[in-house]
């Protein structure tokens, strides 16, 4: 049996994992207890084909692809391959015919080469086709919880909330965001953060941000001032004249992009204040319902290299009997699964009050975090993390 503590719930499994999870770059040694890079995984390599002898011998089994383990492994292209090469053997058991798709345009290719080229429209009709995409809350909220325990998120630590105009599309506003993060990255020593993208009631796109990087708020206005501005000037957009209604709830026009008198950019400063951002996790991510064709939230590298949670052998480990304690005094509500029963802490509780994990729960999981966020921003790389 396994528990895992998460932001605001507590799953119990019938699989025992490692003693900290979530970190997209390392993995707890439980013999060793230390942090190590991940191993990298297994993909498929395409071989390298005869270009006279490929076309009479065919594509059998034994030309279908390797496997070698010094390669990352890649899921989506592998199922891209895979679809692309049933494609072809369809094609080759159906020459009389030709019903099935690329035949003519791979008649005269080597089983490599048509291959790569179906791979290639594959991936085009996918793309085309692309599911909607939204908010992953859960991960959100988790990564905000680890984000929130660092040492320097405890020093510093602001929210953005960043605005476009009425009527700037959706694509324009991520390529403005992307533009401007790169510049504060590059100029303003801009590090660590986390956003969030969800839709105005308006249908414009709206941006928050969570940040321990203090940048003057004149200065990230101004960077968005000029790079919407460029935009519109390249596209040739006319955002004056639109008609919307206002927060009185009546009609008006909009007025044409000023670069002087943009102001969408809002900061607010919290300080070691764990009630803000839950406040923060409770109005942003909880209640984003939004749809989005592209991904909605991301985060900085050393953010996604930080643990979000943390297991516990059995029932009877000592840590996991103080946290007990405090359960045990509070509101909760239980969801049976298949493979888990998950145990989700309720915010307001009986007297009326909201209860909030304390941090004594997760000084594990924070330890090694702040370990390895010093080590991402240290000039000195290391495979491996020990206690000494």
């Amino acid at each position: 049996m396994g528990i895992i503590l998460k932001e605001n719930n507590i799953v119990y499994t019938k699989k025992r994992h490692n003693k900290l999870l979530g970190s997209s770059r390392y993995q707890f040694n439980d013999f060793l207890s230390c942090v190590e890079v991940k191993e990298p995984k297994l993909t498929p390599v395409i071989p390298k084909y005869d270009e006279t002898e490929g076309c009479e011998k065919g594509f059998d089994d034994s030309d279908y692809p390797e496997y070698e383990s010094n390669r990352p492994v890649d899921l989506h292209i592998e199922s891209i391959f895979n679809e692309a090469k049933l494609r072809y053997e369809l094609n080759r058991s159906d020459e009389d015919t030709k019903e099935v798709s690329y035949s003519s345009q791979i008649a005269n290719q080597t089983p490599r080469s048509a291959i790569i080229s179906i791979s290639n429209k594959v991936y085009k009709e996918r793309k085309e086709r692309s599911p909607e995409i939204r908010l992953n809350k859960k991960l959100v909220r988790e990564k905000c919880s680890a984000f929130f325990g660092l040492r320097q998120s405890r020093k510093f630590l602001a929210f953005y909330s960043i605005s476009f105009p009425y009527g700037f599309p959706d694509d324009l506003c991520f390529k403005v965001f992307n533009t401007v993060l790169t510049r504060l990255r590059e100029k303003a020593g801009f590090r660590s953060y986390l956003w969030v993208c969800e839709r105005q009631k308006n249908g414009t796109l709206h941006f928050h941000m969570l940040t321990n990087s203090w940048v003057n708020v004149r200065r990230v206005n101004w960077y968005f001032a000029k790079a919407i501005e460029t935009q519109i000037k390249k596209q040739g957009l006319k955002l004056g004249g639109l008609e919307y209604i206002n927060k009185k709830g009546e009609k008006s026009l909009t007025k044409e992009f000023d670069v002087n008198k943009y102001n969408g950019v809002d900061i607010r400063h919290v300080n070691n204040n764990k009630k803000a951002l839950n406040s923060y996790l409770t109005k942003y991510v909880s209640k984003n319902e939004s749809v989005f064709y592209r991904s909605c939230w991301r985060c900085s590298h050393d953010i996604s290299e930080l643990f979000t949670a943390e297991t516990f052998k059995n029932m009877d480990d000592p840590e996991f009997q103080y946290i007990l304690k405090t359960i045990n005094h509070i509101k909760t509500f239980v969801v049976d699964g298949e493979w888990a029963t998950v145990e989700y802490f309720q915010q307001k509780q009986d007297n009326g009050k909201y209860f909030s994990p304390p941090d004594e729960w997760y000084w594990f999981r924070d330890y090694w975090n702040e370990q390895i966020y010093k080590m991402h921003h240290s000039p000195l790389k290391f495979d491996c993390i020990s206690l000494n």
